[in-house]
């Protein structure tokens, strides 16, 4: 059996702008339901004016905007709300999806969403730094050094890593959009503020291994505070102050304010957050 090649590159064309803009044709009214076909949903992007990249396609899908079955291809119950969620947080909102679309359960599915965890949590590890073409050429050997090592057990080929600085682009057209901003023209920085939705987006994917999460208390113990960071780019010193506007702002998922205490802050969530609870 042939081996699977490494693709962990991030096509410049596949961008939160694109999805965007293909999420909304697909929710504008007359727009089709449903497509037999990928090339037909393809068709239909250059019909009003949107890129035909297979990518874009592919990226919506994989972040659940799109569902694909054996009747076709269409707009998710997931896609209907993004569409309704308020503009200023859908970047946000995208980058999430992005950044926890990979999983250790499926590991050969949606590998530039690995690679675009990998780079994120290299820029968060780093703190604040100017971007040269040196941090640049060593970030592609080094993720292209980690894939090969992360993916040895499986049936790729670990010899054949597709990433490049190409690649990297690729990623920086998903951390540009965000709002508070993490790239200033050549510099990245953590920030000091996460759009409450992405912020209660990540806390979900953080807690995804508890089971029973209704009504009762949650602990964020320190490597929780820290991966919830790491997902939004914050400021650790940040997050506390983020999390109380999350809280105040959707009454519909929080039971109650959040408590400090010594061993780590303490939440309550009235269910898993979906992109249900965020529509404006």
């Amino acid at each position: 059996m042939a081996e699977t090649r490494i693709n962990i590159h991030v096509p410049t064309d596949a961008t939160p702008q694109t999805t965007v803009d293909l999420i909304y044709a697909l929710t504008r009214d007359g727009s089709p339901v449903k497509f037999d076909t990928s090339k037909e949903m393809l068709d239909f992007a250059s019909s009003v004016g949107i890129s035909t990249r297979s990518e874009i396609q592919t990226f919506a899908t994989y972040l659940g905007l799109l569902e694909k079955n054996d009747t076709g291809i269409g707009l998710s119950e997931s896609g209907r709300a993004f569409s309704q969620i308020h503009g200023d947080a859908q970047a946000d909102v995208l980058h999430v999806l992005m950044y926890i679309g990979w999983s250790e359960t499926a590991p050969l599915n949606f590998l530039p969403s690995w690679a675009y965890r990998r780079c994120c949590d290299t820029y968060w590890d780093a703190g604040g730094f100017e971007i040269s073409s040196a941090f640049l050429d060593h970030l592609v050997e080094g993720t292209t050094s980690v894939a090969r090592e992360t993916f040895s057990d499986t049936d790729a080929a670990v010899d054949e890593v597709s990433f490049s600085r190409k690649s990297l682009s690729g990623i920086h057209k998903w951390l540009e959009p965000l709002n508070p901003p993490v790239l200033i023209e050549k510099r990245f920085k953590r920030r000091n503020f996460c759009p409450p939705a992405a912020l209660s987006l990540a806390l979900g994917w953080v807690i995804r291994d508890l089971r029973a999460i209704e009504d009762s208390d949650i602990l964020l113990t320190p490597q929780k505070q820290e991966a919830l960071c790491r997902i939004c780019l914050l400021e650790p010193i940040a997050l506390n102050r983020a999390l109380d506007w999350a809280i105040v702002s959707y009454p519909n998922l929080y039971s109650q304010a959040a408590r400090s205490g010594v061993f780590g802050r303490t939440i309550r969530l009235k269910h898993r957050p979906t992109l249900q609870d965020f529509i404006a």
